[in-house]
């Protein structure tokens, strides 16, 4: 049994300075963040529930100015803060492939900007992008705030009992685009 069990967690082990020996991972390690486990690397801090969890990933946030590192089991995480940084990574056309957390929010935007990589990817951000051109958004200024005024209205009216927010910002962005649409 103590032969088995040693046997297993040297198999771990091998794993773990597998996976975190690498060269990617070792530059991968050099952006700061939180120590890191054998094995599990950081998921143990993060076995809270939704509320806690999101102080811990502003703490963290703040701790390491904005940008920092994260191992969850096998999962290599690089979580920004920072617009600029943000900026940087949205607007490059090199590295556009969608993490797995995308496949969470796929049934809701399908295969849209958002979601999409490659050709499909930069085909409908050249379609875009002059959209969203900061004179053209101006435009819209009052639409918005009239639509995120009787939004924060709905949701004040449910603050005191768990609700699906998707429906809500569903007809807020539905609302937002078509009240802009409608009133030119």
């Amino acid at each position: 049994m103590f032969f088995v069990l040693f046997c297993v967690l040297l198999v771990l082990y091998g794993l773990h300075s597998y996976i975190h020996n690498n060269d990617s991972a070792r530059l991968f390690n050099k952006i700061p963040g939180p120590k890191i486990l054998p094995i599990v690397g950081n998921s143990l801090d993060f076995v809270v529930t939704q509320v806690p969890l999101f102080y811990r990933m502003r703490a963290l946030a703040n701790k390491y100015k904005g940008i920092y590192r994260l191992w969850i089991i096998n999962n290599s995480n690089v979580n920004l803060y920072n617009p600029y940084d943000i900026e940087m990574v949205l607007t490059s056309q090199k590295h556009i492939t969608k993490n797995r957390i995308y496949y969470f929010i796929h049934p809701w935007l399908n295969d849209g900007l958002l979601t999409s990589t490659g050709d499909k990817w930069h085909s409908r951000r050249k379609i875009l992008t002059p959209a969203f051109h900061f004179n053209i958004l101006k435009q819209f200024t009052r639409t918005f705030v009239e639509q995120s005024d009787q939004l924060v209205e709905k949701l004040k009216k449910t603050e005191s009992q768990g609700v699906d927010i998707l429906p809500y910002i569903t007809d807020f962005a539905l609302h937002s685009i078509c009240g802009k649409i409608i009133s030119i």
